[in-house]
Protein backbone atom coordinates (compact mmCIF):
# COMPACT_ATOMS: atom_id res chain seq x y z
CA UNK A 1 0.00 0.00 0.00
CA UNK A 2 1.35 3.52 -1.29
CA UNK A 3 0.87 6.08 1.48
CA UNK A 4 0.67 9.88 0.55
CA UNK A 5 2.17 13.08 2.33
CA UNK A 6 -1.76 13.90 2.69
CA UNK A 7 -2.70 10.47 5.03
CA UNK A 8 0.26 10.82 6.99
CA UNK A 9 -1.10 14.99 7.50
CA UNK A 10 -4.43 13.44 8.14
CA UNK A 11 -3.26 10.63 10.51
CA UNK A 12 -0.96 13.18 12.10
CA UNK A 13 -4.21 16.04 12.72
CA UNK A 14 -6.17 13.03 14.56
CA UNK A 15 -3.38 11.51 16.68
CA UNK A 16 -1.26 14.70 17.66
CA UNK A 17 1.78 12.19 17.43
CA UNK A 18 4.27 11.49 14.93
CA UNK A 19 5.00 8.21 16.23
CA UNK A 20 1.67 6.97 16.27
CA UNK A 21 1.53 7.89 12.56
CA UNK A 22 5.07 6.06 12.13
CA UNK A 23 3.64 3.13 13.41
CA UNK A 24 0.06 3.45 11.82
CA UNK A 25 1.62 3.39 8.11
CA UNK A 26 5.51 1.82 8.95
CA UNK A 27 6.78 4.47 6.56
CA UNK A 28 10.32 5.27 7.24
CA UNK A 29 10.64 7.77 9.89
CA UNK A 30 12.57 10.28 7.91
CA UNK A 31 9.49 10.38 5.50
CA UNK A 32 7.29 10.53 8.10
CA UNK A 33 9.66 13.64 9.85
CA UNK A 34 10.22 15.25 6.27
CA UNK A 35 6.15 15.37 5.70
CA UNK A 36 4.93 16.93 8.89
CA UNK A 37 7.82 18.93 9.04
CA UNK A 38 7.52 20.37 5.85
CA UNK A 39 3.37 20.72 6.53
CA UNK A 40 4.32 22.70 9.79
CA UNK A 41 6.51 24.74 7.59
CA UNK A 42 4.14 25.26 5.14
CA UNK A 43 1.50 26.20 7.67
CA UNK A 44 -1.10 22.99 6.67
CA UNK A 45 -0.99 21.81 9.98
CA UNK A 46 -0.45 23.62 13.62
CA UNK A 47 2.91 23.74 15.74
CA UNK A 48 2.38 20.88 18.58
CA UNK A 49 0.20 22.40 21.29
CA UNK A 50 2.15 23.86 24.34
CA UNK A 51 2.34 22.53 27.62
CA UNK A 52 0.57 24.52 30.67
CA UNK A 53 1.35 24.71 34.65
CA UNK A 54 -1.16 22.54 34.78
CA UNK A 55 -0.13 19.71 32.63
CA UNK A 56 2.84 19.88 34.62
CA UNK A 57 0.65 19.92 37.70
CA UNK A 58 -1.07 17.31 36.74
CA UNK A 59 2.14 15.29 36.04
CA UNK A 60 4.35 15.84 39.03
CA UNK A 61 2.06 17.28 41.98
CA UNK A 62 1.54 14.44 44.45
CA UNK A 63 -1.87 16.40 45.79
CA UNK A 64 -2.93 16.11 42.17
CA UNK A 65 -1.55 12.84 41.56
CA UNK A 66 -2.63 10.28 44.21
CA UNK A 67 -6.28 11.63 44.49
CA UNK A 68 -7.06 11.38 41.10
CA UNK A 69 -4.97 7.38 40.98
CA UNK A 70 -7.67 7.10 44.24
CA UNK A 71 -10.97 8.31 42.43
CA UNK A 72 -9.97 5.87 39.66
CA UNK A 73 -9.59 2.92 41.89
CA UNK A 74 -13.00 4.26 43.73
CA UNK A 75 -14.50 3.82 40.65
CA UNK A 76 -13.05 0.42 39.40
CA UNK A 77 -14.33 -0.68 42.77
CA UNK A 78 -17.99 0.20 41.42
CA UNK A 79 -20.55 0.45 43.62
CA UNK A 80 -21.34 -2.39 45.41
CA UNK A 81 -17.39 -3.37 45.74
CA UNK A 82 -15.17 -3.32 48.28
CA UNK A 83 -11.24 -4.37 48.86
CA UNK A 84 -8.97 -4.47 51.73
CA UNK A 85 -6.52 -1.40 52.10
CA UNK A 86 -3.48 -2.96 50.96
CA UNK A 87 -4.81 -4.54 47.73
CA UNK A 88 -6.53 -1.32 47.34
CA UNK A 89 -3.45 0.67 47.20
CA UNK A 90 -2.19 -1.84 44.78
CA UNK A 91 -4.83 -1.63 42.57
CA UNK A 92 -4.60 2.41 42.86
CA UNK A 93 -0.84 2.04 41.88
CA UNK A 94 0.03 4.22 45.16
CA UNK A 95 2.30 3.55 47.76
CA UNK A 96 0.80 2.89 50.81
CA UNK A 97 1.92 5.49 52.71
CA UNK A 98 0.71 8.38 50.00
CA UNK A 99 -2.53 6.24 50.41
CA UNK A 100 -1.69 7.35 54.64
CA UNK A 101 -1.28 11.03 53.46
CA UNK A 102 -4.79 11.39 51.55
CA UNK A 103 -7.23 8.84 53.99
CA UNK A 104 -8.63 11.30 55.71
CA UNK A 105 -9.79 12.79 51.91
CA UNK A 106 -11.90 10.05 51.30
CA UNK A 107 -13.04 8.99 54.75
CA UNK A 108 -16.63 8.25 53.55
CA UNK A 109 -15.47 5.73 51.64
CA UNK A 110 -12.81 4.06 54.16
CA UNK A 111 -14.07 1.46 57.40
CA UNK A 112 -12.08 0.77 60.30
CA UNK A 113 -12.11 -2.91 60.96
CA UNK A 114 -10.98 -4.47 64.30
CA UNK A 115 -7.05 -5.14 64.64
CA UNK A 116 -6.33 -2.02 62.92
CA UNK A 117 -7.52 -2.83 59.60
CA UNK A 118 -9.01 -0.55 57.15
CA UNK A 119 -11.42 -1.68 53.81
CA UNK A 120 -12.39 0.81 51.27
CA UNK A 121 -15.78 0.77 49.56
CA UNK A 122 -16.67 1.88 46.28
CA UNK A 123 -19.51 4.14 47.70
CA UNK A 124 -20.41 6.07 50.65
CA UNK A 125 -23.94 4.13 50.94
CA UNK A 126 -21.48 1.22 50.73
CA UNK A 127 -19.52 2.22 53.27
CA UNK A 128 -22.11 2.82 55.72
CA UNK A 129 -23.52 -0.52 55.26
CA UNK A 130 -19.79 -1.92 56.28
CA UNK A 131 -19.52 0.17 59.27
CA UNK A 132 -23.09 -0.71 60.24
CA UNK A 133 -22.35 -4.63 59.81
CA UNK A 134 -19.50 -4.20 62.61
Amino acid sequence: MKVTDEQIIEEYKKTGNIRAVFEKFRVPQSRTYGVIHKARRDKVIGNPVVKTLADFKNAHNRDTIVPKKIKDALTMLGKGGWEYELAFSKMAVIHLSDLGNFRTMFADYVVELKGGRRAWAGSVALAKQMREML
